[in-house]
Order: structure tokens, then sequence, then C-alpha cells
């Protein structure tokens, strides 16, 4: 904070940072801790995003082609 804040001499504020990076687990709920694991676990790259989207659309786009009818030879 800046040293000429009104504040800055107050001693009930924090001066220190602390880790917020676990901030959820105050609330000591095991469900919202597994949400946030499994978040973190599925957090992809852009590249595996991408490649998901592909993925996605192309099975679509096999599903789609099942609803016509088809010729064997």
């Amino acid at each position: 904070m800046a040293p000429d804040w009104i504040d800055a001499n107050d001693i009930h504020l924090r001066k220190a940072t602390e880790d917020m990076s676990a901030w959820w687990k105050v609330f000591n709920d095991p469900q919202l801790n597994s949400l946030v694991c499994a978040a973190y676990n599925q957090n992809l790259t852009l590249r595996q995003a991408g490649f998901q989207i592909l993925q996605a659309r192309a099975e679509r786009a096999i599903a789609v082609g099942e609803l016509f009818p088809s010729s064997s030879r």
C-alpha cells in the first residue's frame, strides 16, 4: 500500500500478502474441495481444448451421417 495512504498506519490492516491460492478451503466443504480439485485436473491447454472441439465435431458429423440412407455395393 502507498505510504501516504490515509490508513497506512492502521494496525488492523494486513501489510503482508497471504497465499490465497486455496481460498475455498475456509468453507471446510468436502464437496467444494472435490469440485475445485476436479476443475484443476480438467484444466486443459488451448491445444487440448481445440482437439476436443475437433473431436466433438467429427463425432457429430458421424452421427448426422448415420441419419441418411446409405448404399452398399
